[in-house]
């Protein structure tokens, strides 16, 4: 064989090999693993919008998500992904033993952030990563890893079942967000979709954030214990959760950045309603105007009925309570008593239109964090959501809405059968005296 023979075979080699290496994002569901692909930029993902058919289960905490999870996790057959802030509920974790327990070879990919807000967030993730790393077949078709570095948090609660469901939430896996008793724990918004293009979109995000992970790799400071205290409260648990299927509009977005312009259009689109439940919002956003408190006081300035309800256990939330009670929008403090905290971060337009996610409304949420939700055009997911916002809204502390004290009513017109008899009255007098002192008093 001549030489140049030799090198046209190499170059087509060397072309074919890196054809074999690129491998696209979208693995058949026989492949045990997914595969690390070329990495994509943070932001990358635009909104999506998605119109046809789909099947949502909506559900909330402390009322129902426990039930909910545990149900579709049993239902997994072949692949659990999961992308979660913060992990410290036990409970759920047994899950995935007992997953492994019906398929040995089940895919579980679980992202974690790689940093958390508060010390005990740290304690127990670390513990449920432990846990989750002395599962059977860790490192190969089991691995869980700490977020990519380009974040500041992976804020985002998403699961996928199967490559077939996404589960979108506001919840962490912790047992006051998904409360195995559901008298006692946090407000939550919930919703699981069955739709092909819905699905995709959080897979290739998944995907996109397990390429630039690190895997976590078990650790002698931390330990497997994680406590199985339940705690039972006075929260009567109301509602229960419903399941719609049918034509429906939904709008997929992820943060950074990509989640500002679809909620702030939703926000424009409401022309008689607007019910706004979070956590918290920030006054600004790090010296920047805040789109979305902005968005609020522009609908209730053309006349929608504007309603924002917070937890004033939030830093600096009885500041932004009165900025938007000077501007219209009625403010509630959501009841300490039922929920340990309000912990949802949901929109609902017209009741038609309803933001289920994990947005929190700061400038390192939507500028800097891996943050995820869904927008949902449909009457039946929205006035789930309605019900509840309403039920929680009556048992808030209503701040009103202060307006300027109306000026005093003018005084009513004295009935003109009062005056005759006045006249009467007065020309009796004036008669009676005359005929006195001309007659009666001589």
């Amino acid at each position: 064989m001549k030489r140049s023979q030799i090198f046209r075979l190499s170059i087509i080699a060397m072309v074919l090999s890196m054809l074999l290496f690129l491998q696209p994002v979208l693995v058949p569901m026989d492949s045990p693993n997914i595969p690390l692909t070329t990495l994509a930029q943070v932001g990358e993902f635009t909104a999506n919008t998605t119109t046809g058919i789909a099947t949502v289960e909506c559900f909330s905490s402390p009322d129902t998500s426990y039930n909910v999870t545990l149900n579709y996790l049993r239902q997994a057959k072949k692949e659990i992904l999961m992308e979660m802030y913060a992990i410290s509920n036990g409970f759920l974790l047994r899950e995935f033993t007992d997953a492994l327990d019906r398929n040995g070879t089940m895919n579980i990919q679980v992202i974690v952030s790689r940093k958390w807000a508060s010390g005990s967030e740290n304690h127990w993730t670390h513990a449920a990563l432990y846990n989750i790393s002395s599962l059977p077949g860790y490192g190969t078709n089991v691995q869980a890893y700490y977020s990519r570095g380009d974040l500041s948090f992976d804020h985002s609660k998403f699961i996928i079942i199967d490559r077939e469901v996404v589960i979108i939430q506001s919840a962490n896996w912790a047992k006051s967000g998904i409360p195995p008793r559901n008298s006692d724990g946090n407000r939550e918004w919930g919703v699981a979709i069955r739709n092909p293009e819905v699905v995709e979109y959080f897979l290739n995000v998944f995907v996109d954030d397990v390429v630039a992970a690190t895997p976590y790799v078990q650790d002698g400071g931390d330990y497997d214990y994680l406590s199985a205290i339940t705690y039972t409260g006075p929260y009567p648990a109301p509602f229960t959760n419903q399941t719609f299927t049918g034509s429906m509009t939904i709008t997929s977005l992820v943060s950074p950045n990509e989640c500002i312009p679809p909620i702030v259009a939703l926000i424009d689109s409401a022309t008689s309603t607007l019910d706004v439940q979070q956590m918290y919002s920030k006054i600004d956003w790090d010296g920047s105007p805040n789109q979305f408190n902005d968005a609020i006081i522009a609908a209730a300035a053309r006349g929608v009925t504007c309603r924002v309800m917070l937890d004033n256990r939030s830093s600096g939330m009885q500041a932004v309570a009165d900025m938007f009670l000077a501007n219209g929008v009625q403010v509630a403090f959501s009841n300490q008593t039922y929920f340990g905290w309000t912990h949802n971060k949901g929109v609902m337009a017209d009741n038609q239109r309803v933001l289920i996610s994990s947005i929190n409304w700061s400038n390192e949420s939507v500028s800097e964090n891996r943050e995820a939700g869904v927008i949902i055009a449909h009457s039946g997911v929205a006035n789930f959501f309605a019900q509840i916002f309403q039920w929680d809204w009556e048992v808030g502390e209503y701040l009103g809405t202060p307006t300027t004290p109306p000026p005093p009513p003018p005084p009513e017109p004295i009935p003109i059968e009062y005056i005759i008899i006045s006249v009467v009255v007065v020309l009796v007098i004036v008669v009676g005296g005359w005929v006195y002192n001309r007659y009666i008093k001589k």
